[in-house]
């Protein structure tokens, strides 16, 4: 009998191997990763929790509806339908189209209001201009006064929220700063001393919104009130009364105050609620990240940053600046680092803000105000004692020295009086890194020329600057 053949297997068995190398090695390779992964955000998600129930704790907002009580807990409420209704009428057609060909409100206008003598194009129109929304700029003038924060009816949807009443503020600041500077022209001192004061306080307005952005249109009214305070020391046009009356407010902000940390705070409160759902900030449609999952680690990577930010001390410019300068530095870091780590700060790395921008604006803000009280004490002197002072330690009697009033940079302001003119100067935050030995050029052709001005205060002798 032949003996009978079986064929082996051994094909078929290869294809199973294969398959199963092909398809679910790499599966149970995934799910391994996941588990890891999943454990790993588990752990990070306790701490979260943990950090989550201290904030909580503490009045801190960590969502829209904390961040609504936040908000209402550091405003009032009791002049905002006054205001409601003054910046509806700022946004009106009448209003905007009786703005044209006005400085500093009209778009049509470059031209700056010039100092008095000299020749003023749209004079006629601006006065015309003031006199029909007299009214309107009086009761802006009254409630911006020695203002507290006002509360408006802001809904707190994380990223997505509208504050449009913060951007509407700078048409009223604006009708304030046209005023303040027709009484330049006018070298109407009560007028101006007026004008600044009210700019001050509406700057103040906007102040208890816990957002940077906010901030930063307060900080740009408040600008508006150092231009105007400049020109007025330089030409000598506030007389002691009225310098006497302002230089306590203008030295209110000559430190960083506390903005800086309630803005840090709300921007936190902000944030937290994208981590849970980053299409807040992202598009479904467009990226994956709208549904990036394991976000407890990005998110403690996130509040380790601004835990650093708010534990960072504000009465030095320096140590300030150095500070968030670290903070800065380690979110460069986790961005840059490996694929974890890049992993791990997704979210944060897009929408952690600009540390040190926000922070420069704060220290410019103050860096001008004790600019504006050495100049006004500086004038003061002049008008008691007939001559400038020679040193910026002579301004004692004033409250005020060079020795404690101190910019960024370790170098305290340039100082020097020539013949019969005093030069105050300080430095760009953007640009220097300390106050020069002598006064910045402002030749008409100097880069950055207008950025510089703010940064140097020229006074002639006050009988001088009279003519």
């Amino acid at each position: 009998m032949s003996e009978i053949n079986v064929p082996k297997r051994r094909g078929r068995s290869c294809l199973v191997y294969g398959l199963v190398g092909c398809f679910l090695l790499p599966i149970l390779a995934i799910a391994c990763v996941l588990v890891v992964f999943a454990i790993r955000d588990s752990a990070a998600q306790k701490r979260l929790t943990a950090r989550m129930d201290s904030l909580r704790s503490q009045g801190m907002p960590i969502d829209n509806q904390s961040l609504a009580q936040f908000y209402e807990s550091r405003t009032s409420a009791i002049d905002q339908t006054k205001w409601l209704t003054i910046l509806a009428e700022l946004e009106s057609a009448e209003f905007r189209e009786s703005t044209t060909g006005v400085p500093i409100l009209g778009s049509q206008v470059t031209n700056e209001i010039p100092l008095s003598g000299q020749p003023w194009e749209e004079e006629a129109a601006t006065r015309e201009f003031l006199d029909k929304w007299r009214d309107l700029h009086d009761r802006i003038m009254r409630l911006s006064m020695d203002s507290v924060p006002v509360r408006f009816p802001i809904d707190w949807q994380s990223f997505s929220t509208l504050l449009p009443q913060t951007q509407q503020m700078r048409s009223a600041a604006r009708l304030l700063s046209l005023r303040g500077h027709v009484a330049l022209h006018d070298r109407d001192s009560a007028a101006v001393r007026r004008s600044i004061d009210a700019l001050l306080g509406c700057g103040n307005v906007n102040s208890g919104e816990p957002i940077l952005v906010s901030q930063l249109v307060a900080i740009a009214i408040d600008g508006m009130a150092i231009e105007i305070t400049k020109v007025a020391v330089e030409q000598g046009i506030l007389r002691p009364k009225d310098l006497r009356d302002l230089l306590p407010k203008i030295l209110e902000k000559s430190s960083i105050g506390p903005s800086w940390k309630l803005a840090i705070q709300g921007e936190r409160g902000l944030t937290i609620p994208i981590f849970k759902d980053p299409s807040g900030i992202f598009n479904p449609n467009e990226t994956m990240i709208a549904s990036l999952p394991f976000r407890a680690t990005d998110a403690n990577n996130y509040l380790d940053l601004i835990d650093g930010v708010l534990e960072t001390k504000t009465e030095d410019f320096d140590t300030f600046r150095q500070s968030l300068a670290r903070q800065e530095e380690k979110l460069r870091e986790l961005i840059s680092g490996g694929l974890l780590a890049k992993f791990d700060s997704v979210v944060t790395g897009m929408i952690t803000p600009a540390l040190m921008a926000a922070g420069d604006a704060f220290v410019r803000q103050a860096t001008a105000h004790r600019m504006a009280a050495l100049g006004m004490a500086i004038r003061l002197y002049e008008f008691d004692n007939g001559r400038f002072p020679r040193s910026l330690n002579d301004l004692q009697p004033y409250g005020i020295t060079g020795d404690l009033l101190l910019p960024a940079g370790g170098t305290p302001f340039g100082y020097k009086v020539e013949a019969d003119r005093a030069t105050l100067w300080g430095f760009d935050l953007r640009r220097e890194s300390a106050v020069p030995p002598e006064p910045p050029e402002l030749g008409e052709d100097e880069p950055y020329r207008q950025e510089t001005q703010m940064w140097v205060w020229e006074m002639p002798a006050a009988s001088a600057s009279e003519q």
